[in-house]
């Protein structure tokens, strides 16, 4: 099989689309915690924003310890994970 014969137009569209989706989703909750921080715990908007810089730069971490924990459950398991880009 040629290399990238799997991804058909279909698969494509699919996957621009849920990209597009997340893309929408996740500004519009940040907005919603940032509006529901500094409305609804009454901090300043200073402060709220500081916390969802700090969730910014610790969610690549997350994913990263994520990433390794997955990897050696899998190896324990004798599975093959599956690669990710």
């Amino acid at each position: 099989m040629a290399r990238g014969a799997w991804l058909t137009v279909a698969r494509k569209v699919a996957i621009g689309a849920g990209d597009f989706g997340f893309s929408l989703c996740w500004p519009a909750a940040g907005l919603y915690l940032l509006f529901s921080h500094t409305e609804g715990l009454g901090i300043p908007a200073a402060t709220a924003a500081l916390i969802s810089l700090g969730l910014i730069l610790f969610y690549p971490l997350d994913r990263k310890t994520h990433g390794q924990m997955v990897a050696e459950i899998t190896a324990r398991a004798g599975l093959t994970p599956v690669p990710t880009t």
